[in-house]
Order: structure tokens, then sequence, then C-alpha cells
């Protein structure tokens, strides 16, 4: 209870009501996610996206996680970029969907931790001339399928539906088996039946 309290009196710092995400992810200290990261070593990154940076960070029950930090911007920007990737990756649960893990609230910007991904991105596999994963049909097809079921629920089955916005190789994450999940919601947003316009625009 008191953890809950907590997590809801510090995500109205950011203009967001935690409900349904409170009970399913972890709120992590900033002393923590340093720990883990080494405090955000440059060995850590991982890579960076439209959000911010992306660090590896490993937990002290050896849990694997990736720790997307944003960028020094301007608050407004920096809460509804927030706002949009939290609003979308808490109420999905889908295995070719990359799982959020926890938040870090209790600083100037917040951050948002995932499960580490840790077989690369489909860029990686197109572009690495050694790399033999594509080499297989049967490969290229459960990546090609986790892709298209990932795509499916986001357009059909989740409610609101999902446009990704920025569906692109680098984006496309590869876990065991070479199952793909799909990452980074900063561009994506929640469409109602009626929004149209605003889906053809996106």
């Amino acid at each position: 209870m008191i953890r809950k309290k907590k997590a809801e009196k510090l995500s109205e710092k950011w203009g967001y009501r935690i409900k349904a995400p409170a009970k399913r992810v972890r709120i992590f200290k900033a002393i923590e996610l340093g720990r883990a990261t080494e405090n955000y070593d440059d060995s850590h990154l991982l890579g960076e996206d439209g959000y911010g940076s992306v660090y590896k960070g490993v937990l002290p029950d050896n849990t694997q996680v990736a720790v997307k930090k944003p960028r020094e911007a301007d608050k407004i920007q920096i809460n509804q970029e927030f706002h949009r990737e939290l609003a979308i990756v808490s109420q999905v649960n889908h295995i070719n969907v990359v799982k959020i893990l926890g938040l870090r609230l209790e600083t100037k910007v917040p951050l948002l931790v995932y499960e580490f991904v840790f077989n690369g991105t489909l860029s990686h596999y197109i572009h690495n001339k050694s790399s033999q994963v594509l080499k297989t049909w049967k490969n290229c097809l459960r990546i090609a399928a986790g892709i298209a079921d990932a795509l499916g629920y986001f357009h059909s089955l989740a409610s609101p539906p999902i446009i990704h916005g920025d569906v692109k190789t680098v984006n496309i994450l590869s876990g065991e088996n070479y199952i793909a999940k799909v990452a980074d919601f900063g561009a994506s947003v929640l469409i109602s039946p009626d929004q149209t316009t605003l889906a053809s625009k996106v």
C-alpha cells in the first residue's frame, strides 16, 4: 500500500495517474538504476532512439534490463513523450512486444525500464554480412510472422488501436529463438475509431 501511494504521488508530478501500471510494474529508485548501469557508463550504452539513450543494466538478482534515459530537453516535450509511451506499453502484453518492467519517477526526467532483449536487432542481422540468422528460411519466417502478429494486435485487438509510427529494422529486437519483439513507442499514438484523419497522417 505504501509503495502504491508513493507511486501515485510521484506520478502526479508528471501529470499521470498510475493505476493498473502501478500493480504490474516496479518503481525504481535512482540509486538502483545508477548501480545497475554503472552510472550510465558508455560501456552499457545499447543505442539511441527518438526518446533518448538506452542502457543495459544488471539488477542485484542478476535480472538484465534496458533503461531508457531521455535526453535533456524541454520538460513539456519529455512529459508528452513519457505519457504517450507509458500509456501504450503499460496496456500491452504480447510475446512480440518488448515488455515494460518498471519506472523511475523521482528525478528531473522520468525513465522507463524494459526487459533486456539479448539477441540484437533485425537491422544488425540485415547489415552484418557475417550473421547467419537470416540465411535460413525458417528464421526469416519466424521474425516476419512475429512482426506481423504484433502489428495485427496493435491495429485490430488493442483497445483503443495503436499506431506504432516508427516501424523499422532497428526497432525490431530479437529474443530467445529469434522471436521478434517490436520496441520504441516514442512516436506511437492511440487511435479511436473516429480518428481516421489522424491515423492517415501517421
